[in-house]
């Protein structure tokens, strides 16, 4: 055990206090059942808080101290026992279950009961007069009836031979619902455990009255902390705040002096652990807080011996670190903290303690070599009390010490604390702060904190874990514009980059320690680039002022071992020693002329710096192209705090550019001549990382701006990244004929007329015709649009690629495509023709032409439809079996004149024609804009529906008359309702008459009922007519049958005269109206009767 463990939080200080609870008789290794049973109780710590633990029946437990009877004499060696604790949390259980399977139908049962006897003594024995509550729990397969009178015996005759009470004796069955069961008996035993550490309090409050202060304090403290303790067993947390409150309060009241200060104040950072542990339960974090610096404050200057101040400043490390501990464990449970208030300050302060303890341990412990042979700290780890010297334990204050046992324990304490890591105890403690600012979103406090860590790992030669940390945080700090201390941080990284022999990292941090805002003089930038420059040329850095002399010659056999390192590249800042700014000649370049870009580069080194190669990237469609010079063609020599520019010329090698942007990537100076030691730096250009310290000022900073005196105008420069490649000026023409609007559905015919007026052939032709799409919104206008090159054998696509190959001069060549449009919208078709043109020798050059074709599309016709009785009457419902007449009239919206080829209608399944042959009325017909046509259709309906029924699809073929091809157009008829038919009626008749000549009537009557159906037919009279027949008669029809009524009709006079009304009365009178609908529907009301022939006069005469 290390001495700064000494003054550790035991743990079992800092566990969560749990009741002990013992089971014994369990066979968990041999017996499944048993297994089973103890892995229940040993999860139950979920639901209550108790510790089960396995004893043997004879298990050795600690000795019982003896009794006292009075404390007159008494005087206490120290406060508190390292033992008492841990005796009460894992050795003496409040409780123990001695488990025992018997079952009172067994055959052995008596045998059994001496066996459990035997085991019980054998327990009380071993346990002595520990005031442990003993029970026994018997093992049953079953659980025993409520009224079953032989168990309730055999149970009292067991308790009798045991000698324990009734309510000691308990029963588990093993069968369905152990865990229930076992569940119940945790509730018995948890109270049992309450039960047993209440006594305890009582037994120790008994001792109240007998002490006295004088010579008994320590017995105060050590008495309310036990109380407090074995209230926590109990769960009881509130009595334990208030009796841990007065240990703290008697502990304030003790005498310190030299023997006892670490003892006193180990104790009450232990008693003030268990009070804020506590408040924070009990949630009451400001008086936790509170009482935590209440603590500090009065301890702090309890230093103790000068020559131990570093075991103070420990204590102190760790009462922060425990605090925060515990806060923090409080806000895992829920509790709220805030930025100004969080466990990341308990552990900031103890980290500063803890770096105090090493800064006095290296100056009070400097001149201890040798361990003292006498050996004073034997016997550290088995001491009675907390807090205590080896050296001298148990002693009081009052009596002498031992100056020479005094100086050598002294010196022993000194020897073993230059043992201690103390970086890694502050490294700890670091990191634990960090990630508690982190979390509460405090940058700069965290910033801070990994400075100190990256210290703490260089003065403990982790170097390369500090030049990790200081890598990170450099770039914190620039972007912040901390610069003295960024440049103190700089001086510390090119430490470690040195020692470390990182040949990256340490040219990095020089090119940084040589810009313009780094805060170093010119003889310490001088050195830095000389070193820098004996990187480069694989020689070693001279050593940095702050590495240790001792580790010089390591870290130059580390620099001699590494000349053989892969190329470095090196993201560049925009406040490095090296500007670089880089623009395009101007925004816009065609594609068969160069592309100029301009590089201006500063340097801030203090003395000339070469670079072996300059390199620009250009972002193009295809991907990222290099573009670089080497020093042999381009002087990259460069003066101090002067600006250079120059030219990179290039030419665009893939057509795929052209219309669209190129962009400056980045640009990358490559610094030494040496493969092994090459480092590229790269500038992003791109990102505009590039800018200089100037154009990151704010507008309102403008005139307080940083500017270089010896070239302001670098800082005017301006960026032009982007640049747009265009086509060559074409020569080759693209004219479009179309004879405009389209019309809609139809295969519309579009000219393109290419011309080559260029001085030579083109080849390589191809001409892209394709559907413009603006915005999204045009995405279901594309959808609806099909193009084609043959009508006749059409593939309809959404675009189409023509190859026309080679084009001679002069010459021209038509292309027709076919437009068809499914909407009623303007379509916007972009054609795009490409062609190489090769001219005097030169690389053929991809050119492109583009046209933009406006095409509206209208519809070529209306088409409405109307449903009319057989009388040409307009109707709005019809009857099923009933025949009526569907009236399409077409009329013309097409400026051109429309040839109608076909039409006809396609009904649906349950829609039929009433005519074998139905021709249509308009084929053949040429109509013009404004003009119609009408087709009829005779119908009927077979069935009726409580819905409106579609009655079919309306097809037109047609085309323009200045077209052969044939468009079909489809619309399709409106619904109509069909109520279902009763009666049907049927009427022959002649087309006309004569007068005063007998013409016969014949109506036809259907029953298209379920039902009997009986009628009243009345034939009304008529001043035109004279009849024979039926005047008035009662018909009787059965469903599905029909009846004919015949009559002759005598004509009075001519003319269209009015046939006699046949009127039919129904019997039931929801019949009635429908039957007269039908009748006035489908009935003819009139007739032409011609009139008599004239005899001639010849003949009369004769006859005479």
């Amino acid at each position: 055990m290390a001495v700064s463990d000494a003054l550790d939080f035991p743990p079992e200080l800092c566990s969560k206090p749990s009741a002990l609870i013992g089971l014994c008789g369990l066979d968990i290794q041999s017996n499944p059942l048993h297994k089973n049973i103890w892995d229940v109780f040993r999860t139950s710590h979920e639901r209550f808080s108790v510790n089960f633990k396995l004893f043997s029946t004879s298990h050795c437990f600690p000795p019982v101290k003896p009794k006292r009877s009075t404390y007159d004499w008494y005087i206490p060696k120290g406060l508190l026992k390292r033992n008492w604790m841990k005796k009460h949390l894992l050795e003496i259980p409040s409780v123990i279950a001695l488990m025992f399977d018997l079952d009172w139908d067994d055959a052995n049962v008596e045998q059994l009961k001496l066996d459990c006897v035997s085991q019980l003594q054998s327990l009380r024995a071993s346990l002595g007069s520990h005031a442990t509550k003993i029970v026994v729990i018997l093992l049953q397969k079953t659980a025993p009836l409520p009224d079953d009178t032989k168990a309730s015996e055999r149970a009292k005759s067991l308790c009798a031979t045991c000698d324990i009470e009734p309510h000691q004796l308990y029963l588990l069955p093993h069968g369905d619902h152990l865990q229930g069961y076992i569940s119940r008996l945790e509730s018995v035993l948890c109270d049992l455990a309450q039960s047993y550490y209440h006594e305890e309090i009582k037994l120790i409050k008994q001792h109240k009255d007998q002490l006295n202060k004088t010579n008994q304090q320590y017995l105060f403290v050590r008495h309310q902390f036990k109380l407090g303790f074995l209230s926590e067993l109990k769960q009881d947390n509130h009595n334990a705040k208030k009796y841990y409150d007065k240990a703290y309060t008697f502990i304030k009241e003790t005498r310190l002096s030299e023997s006892n200060i670490v003892e006193v104040k180990l104790i009450a950072g232990f008693i003030t652990y268990k009070l804020c542990y506590l408040m924070f339960k009990l949630n009451e974090p400001r008086d936790a807080i509170r009482n935590f610096k209440l603590h500090i404050e009065f301890y702090k200057d309890k230093k103790g011996s000068k020559e131990l101040y570093f075991e103070h400043l420990n204590w102190l490390s760790k009462q922060y670190s425990a605090f925060g501990d515990i806060f923090n464990e409080a806000v895992k449970d829920g509790l709220t903290a805030v930025q100004t208030q969080h466990p990341g300050f308990y552990f900031e302060l103890a980290a500063q303690n803890a770096i105090e303890r090493k800064k006095y341990c290296l100056e009070l412990c400097k001149d201890v070599t040798t361990y003292p042979q006498s050996d004073p700290l034997m016997g550290l780890n088995s001491l009675e009390f907390y807090g205590q010297r080896p050296w001298r334990p148990g002693k009081l204050s009052a009596e002498p010490i031992n100056t020479a046992l005094e100086l050598e324990g002294i010196t022993a304490l000194k020897y073993r604390e230059n043992l201690v890591n103390h970086s890694t105890i502050i490294i700890h403690l670091l990191g634990k702060a960090i990630c508690q600012f982190k979390t509460y979103k405090c940058p700069r406090m965290r910033l801070q904190l990994v400075v100190q860590m990256a210290d703490e790992y260089f003065s403990s030669k982790e170097y390369g874990q500090a030049l990790t940390l200081f890598s990170h945080i450099l770039w914190d700090y620039k972007e912040e514009k901390w610069w003295l201390l960024q440049s103190k941080l700089l001086t510390r990284a090119l430490s470690c980059a040195c020692v470390a022999a990182n040949v990256q990292d340490y040219i990095h941090f020089s090119l940084e320690a040589l810009g313009p805002l780094a805060k170093f003089d010119t003889e310490r930038k001088l050195k830095i680039f000389n070193n820098l420059m004996a990187v480069l040329n694989l020689k070693c850095p001279e050593p940095e002022p702050e590495v240790p002399s001792q580790i010089i010659p390591e870290a130059q056999k580390s620099w001699e071992a590494s000349r053989k390192s892969n190329p470095i590249t090196i993201e560049m800042s925009s406040k490095s020693c090296i500007e670089v700014k880089a623009r395009f000649l101007k925004p816009i370049f065609t594609v068969d002329e160069d592309i100029t870009v301009e590089i201006y580069v500063r340097s801030h080194c203090p003395d000339f710096i070469e670079f072996s190669n300059m390199s620009v990237f250009i972002n193009k469609s295809n991907g990222v192209a290099e573009y670089s010079v080497s020093s042999d063609k381009l002087n990259l020599k460069f003066e101090p705090e002067r600006v250079k520019n120059s030219l990179y010329n290039f030419k665009c090698d893939s057509a795929a550019d052209i219309g669209k942007m190129i962009q400056i990537n980045s640009v990358l100076l490559t610094l030494g001549f040496f493969k092994e030691r090459e480092a590229k730096l790269k500038f992003n250009i791109a990102n505009g990382t590039t800018e200089s310290c100037a154009e990151k000022t704010t507008d309102e900073f403008q005139y307080f701006r940083w500017l270089t005196l010896s070239d302001p105008t670098f800082d005017k420069i301006e960026n032009l990244t982007n640049a747009k490649i265009v086509a060559s000026e074409s020569k080759v023409k693209v004219q479009v004929k179309h004879n405009s609007p389209a019309l809609l559905s139809e295969w519309y015919p579009i000219e393109f007329h290419i011309t080559n007026d260029e001085d030579v052939s083109v080849s390589d032709s191809v001409l892209e015709v394709k559907y413009h799409q603006s915005g999204p919104e045009d995405l279901t206008i594309e959808q609806s649009t099909q193009l084609c090159l043959d009508v006749k054998n059409c593939v309809p696509l959404s675009f189409v690629n023509v190859t026309l190959g080679e084009i001679p001069q002069k010459e021209t060549k038509v292309i027709v495509v076919y437009l068809r449009g499914h909407r009623i919208e303007e379509r916007n078709l972009i054609t795009k023709l490409s062609y190489n043109l090769m001219k005097d020798g030169i690389a053929p050059t991809k050119s492109f032409v583009e046209t933009l074709v406006k095409v509206p599309i209208i519809q070529p016709f209306e088409v409405s439809a109307e449903i009319l009785s057989m009388k040409f009457e307009k109707i709005e419902k019809c009857f099923s079996r009933n025949p009526f007449i569907l009236n399409v009239t077409i009329r013309i919206l097409s400026p051109w004149p429309i040839n109608i080829h076909e039409s006809s209608i396609k009904p649906c399944n349950y829609v039929k024609f009433c005519d074998q042959d139905v021709t249509s009325h308009l084929a053949g017909a040429v109509l013009n804009q404004g003009e119609g046509g009408t087709d009829m259709f005779p119908l009927t309906i077979d069935e009726s529906s409580d819905k409106p029924l579609a009655l079919g699809i309306y097809t037109v073929k047609w085309s323009r008359t200045s077209s052969k091809e044939i468009t079909s157009s489809s619309v399709t008829m409106p619904t109509v309702r069909c109520d279902p038919t009763v009666l049907g009626v049927e009427m022959n008749l002649p087309a006309h008459g004569w007068v005063r000549k007998p013409m016969e009537l014949e109506y036809n009557l259907f029953n298209y009922s379920n039902n009997l159906l009986q009628l009243d037919l009345l034939m009304e009279s008529s001043d035109a007519f004279m009849f024979a027949g039926q005047k008035q008669v009662l018909i009787r029809m059965l469903p599905g049958s029909n009846k004919k009524l015949k009559y002759n009709l005598y004509p009075l006079f001519p003319g269209l005269v009015a046939l006699p009304r046949l009127v039919f009365r129904s019997m039931a009178d929801e019949f009635a109206e429908q039957l007269n609908t039908m009748i006035d529907r489908n009935l003819l009301s009139h007739v032409y009767i011609m009139p008599q022939e004239k005899i001639g006069t010849e003949e009369l005469t004769s006859t005479e």
